[in-house]
């Protein structure tokens, strides 16, 4: 099985769990909270969060991303932050401004924000590539962390690309960037100091409580 067929399974077995899914709360806080290495107490504090980049964080370590950032305790605020920080270095950040740009694939994520209200990051996996009559969007099945009424959980939907402007939009937010898994997964072991020398991060994303 591939890395990417390994992510989605893992991701489709994350589906519907956290805190609104009562019998599924071990399945989301065993995912999220790593035996020696996060400290026990995140998992307390996981209910409030916006587990987006924390969900992504952890598909990308439990898939045998080697960037160190991901195997160090997880610093509270950060984690937006780190997404796009392993990205970045890794070379794996791919924007795009039209239909005819390189199509992300099923396993890789991506990163939206609202173009003027911070606090507005978000961060999916592709799960499934779907057609789409119109030649100016993309659509596609995605899973990923977000808010429930009783806290923080997993969900899958469908989200729609469209072009314009030069930008690819999600509702009221923008596409940052996708991440090709693959170039995730090809990272080494070099220090964060080498691999910030080709990072540069985007606005307002260490206010985000990811």
């Amino acid at each position: 099985m591939s890395k990417r067929d390994q992510g989605i399974r893992i991701m489709e077995e994350l589906d519907l769990s956290g805190f609104d899914y009562p019998d599924r709360l071990p399945v989301y806080l065993d995912f999220l909270v790593k035996e020696g290495i996060e400290k026990p107490e995140l998992a307390n504090a996981l209910r409030d969060m916006s587990s987006c980049a924390l969900i992504l964080r952890a598909y990308w370590r439990m898939l045998g991303a080697k960037h160190p950032v991901l195997h160090r305790p997880y610093r509270n605020g950060m984690a937006p932050t780190d997404c796009e920080q392993i990205a970045g270095a890794s070379g794996a950040r791919v924007q795009i401004k039209a239909p005819s740009d390189r199509k992300p694939a099923p396993g890789d994520a991506f990163f939206i924000t609202h173009p003027t209200v911070p606090g507005k990051e978000h961060f999916e996996i592709i799960m499934e590539v779907l057609p789409d009559p119109n030649p100016d969007t993309w659509a596609f099945r995605i899973c990923g962390g977000g808010k429930g009424k009783a806290g923080a959980n997993v969900s899958s939907s469908v989200s729609h690309w469209k072009f314009r402007g030069g930008r690819a939009w999600v509702g009221d937010r923008y596409v940052v960037a996708w991440y090709d898994l693959d170039k995730v997964l090809a990272w080494g072991t070099q220090e964060l100091s080498t691999a910030g020398q080709r990072y540069c991060p985007s606005p307002g994303l260490r206010s985000s409580r990811s």
